[in-house]
Parts: structure tokens; sequence; C-alpha cells
């Protein structure tokens, strides 16, 4: 009897255990799109200008661009980070989009994203990431473009000052 009732109430722990471990599990919030892990070195791109520039166009217009090596083997990605002192004299607000070998980089808003918007603070220091698909190695190292493209949505003007993108390549 004194066995029995010990087998039960072990099997009883164990099942409680696993159960609150599942509940552990399945309870964390998942509210992202995306998650990606790197293990490996990583190459490095800066881009900066320190002369404060400013913008009018409606509709996408470039930045900056620049290339970064790509392996000849391998799947990489690509964390893209845009900072600068901006001062936003838009209609609506003033959009930031990067791109990753001509592709959006995630997360994919296009224009709807507002780096800054009109208001407030005159002049701000404010920044995005984004991550790029995967970029799979084709036999031969090759040169990636990385680019900035900014527009004035509504109309009005941007002026932005002192500003970087930082591009840091993975081995995914």
């Amino acid at each position: 009897m004194f066995r029995k009732g010990l087998v039960l109430l072990t099997v009883s722990a164990l099942s409680v255990g696993a159960l609150a471990g599942y509940a552990y599990s399945s309870n964390r919030p998942q509210f992202h799109d995306l998650t990606i892990r790197a293990n490996a070195a990583k190459k490095l791109m800066v881009m900066t200008k320190t002369d404060a520039l400013t913008f009018t166009s409606t509709s996408l217009t470039n930045l900056t661009a620049d290339t970064i090596t790509v392996r000849a083997t391998g799947t990489f990605r690509a964390v893209v980070r845009f900072s600068a002192e901006s001062a936003c004299s838009a209609s609506s607000w003033c959009s930031a989009v990067i791109t990753v070998d001509g592709i959006a980089a995630n997360p994919k808003s296009g224009t709807d994203f507002a780096f800054d918007s009109p208001g407030g603070e005159t002049w701000q220091s404010l920044s995005m990431d984004r991550t790029s698909d995967a970029i799979v190695g084709t036999g031969v190292a090759r040169n990636v473009t990385v680019s900035v493209d900014i527009a004035v949505i509504g109309g009005g003007s941007w002026r932005l000052d002192d500003w970087s993108v930082v591009t840091e390549l993975f081995k995914a």
C-alpha cells in the first residue's frame, strides 16, 4: 500500500512539474515577427555625414548607399542602424526606408514608418534599426548594396545632420 501511494505521489509530482514547464514556455510573449540569432564573427561598414542636408522630395530619394562584401558561401543577415539629428517640418511625417541588396529590410513598413514627425522638439537625435532577409552566398564573393532612402510625406522639408549608418553583417 505504501509503495502504491509513493508511486502515485511521484507520478503526480512529475505531471505537475511537466505541466508547469509547458505553461511557462508557452505563456512567454511572442509579439515579434522575426527572431534571428548569430553565433559568428561579423563584418562592419559605417557611413557618416557631419554636414546638415535639407530634403523636400515627397517620394523616396537616396540619402546614402554603399556596399558590403558577402562571402561566396553561407547564409548571412545584415543589421542596419540609421541615426541622425532630425528636424522634420513635413505636412505629415518624415520617413526612412533601409534596403539591403535592393530589398526592403525588416520590418518592411515602407514610407508608413515615421522616422520623425513635425511638432515637438526642434532637434531630436533619432535612430532606427532594420534587419535584412537572408542573403545567400552565390559561390562567388559579391558586394551587396545597403541603402537609406528618405521621403517627406505630404510635402514640407526635412533637415538631417550628423548622421550615421552602421551595418553589421552576420553569418546566420
